[in-house]
């Protein structure tokens, strides 16, 4: 090897991997060098090389490397989030409607559809098969015979374009601990030109239907009373020219009817006995008139 023949290597040129990486100084380039200082230079030019490009690559690892943990705790938080707002939820997916894709966020083992879905994991599964497959299984048909075309993709892209959020309620087969009424909702997440992402999550609802049909019973029950109350104040509007209703406490009275509007508030009110006293003198009046 000539000194010739490398003239960048005879002032401390690097090299590393054939390409050229930098120059290194020396105390005394015009000296003479010899082949074997010029094989030396090349291999202390290689060296430092490498170790510059390591220093590189370490420093991009580190870099990735705390990326990767920034989104690693942003998908922890993420998570602790959803398990927080589907506190109530027995199984919730997250769903690209326009790709036909799903995946588990969260199921219980009690859960209808558990036994189904579970040995998926985190793996991606059939979005429309599986509504299919839960729709013929577990949902008693006569209490939602829209399921299927409610939750069908193109249907929930079509509704969730003005709305975030829609939801639906069916009865199912009772799951391992007993429920049967269920709500199913579908939230809007995230669209795109390539994607349409949704959060779907089912729960039970058999104690809201239970307050909600006591509550109910109770309207009931009390219209039934209401209508005994009506049908006793006619009986007895028929033999009284005028009926009040008085608050003792307050000494205030309203009309409860009279010879033309009966079982209503007329809209006669005032205190009670003021009117009383009145009505009191107008009788005596009245009286002392048909005696004369």
């Amino acid at each position: 090897m000539k000194q010739a023949e490398h003239p960048l290597r005879d002032r401390g040129a690097g090299f590393l991997s054939r390409n050229l990486s930098g120059f290194f100084g020396l105390d005394n380039p015009q000296r003479a060098m010899t082949a074997g200082q010029l094989r030396l230079l090349a291999f202390v030019g290689g060296h430092l090389g490498s170790a510059r490009e390591n220093l590189r690559m370490l420093t991009l690892l580190e870099e990735k490397q705390k990326s990767l943990e920034q989104n690693l705790q942003a998908v922890k938080l993420e998570q602790q989030m959803l398990k927080v707002l589907c506190k109530d939820s027995t199984s919730v997916y997250r769903v690209d409607l326009m790709n036909d894709r799903a995946e588990i966020v969260k199921i219980e083992e009690h859960s209808n559809s558990a036994g189904d879905l579970l040995p998926h994991g985190q793996e991606l599964f059939s979005y429309a098969e599986a509504v299919e497959h839960f729709y013929h299984k577990c949902v008693l048909k006569e209490s939602a015979p829209d399921f299927l075309q409610f939750l069908d993709a193109e249907n929930l892209m079509r509704e969730l374009r003005t709305k975030d959020r829609i939801s639906r309620r069916y009865q199912s087969v009772p799951n391992a601990i007993g429920n049967i009424y269920f709500e199913v909702r579908v939230n809007r997440v995230q669209q795109t030109e390539t994607s349409f992402q949704i959060l779907l999550d089912f729960r039970s609802v058999d104690e809201i239907v239970k307050e909600e049909r006591e509550h109910q019973h109770a309207l009931e029950t009390a219209l039934t009373e209401s209508r005994m109350s009506y049908e006793v104040i006619s009986a007895i509007s028929k033999i009284y020219y005028t009926i009040y209703r008085i608050d003792l406490r307050t000494g205030y009275y309203e009309e409860v009817a009279s010879e033309r509007q009966m079982h209503r508030l007329t809209g006669h009110s005032g205190r009670a006995s003021v009117h009383m006293s009145e009505m009191s003198k107008q009788s005596i009046v009245a009286g002392v008139s048909a005696l004369c």
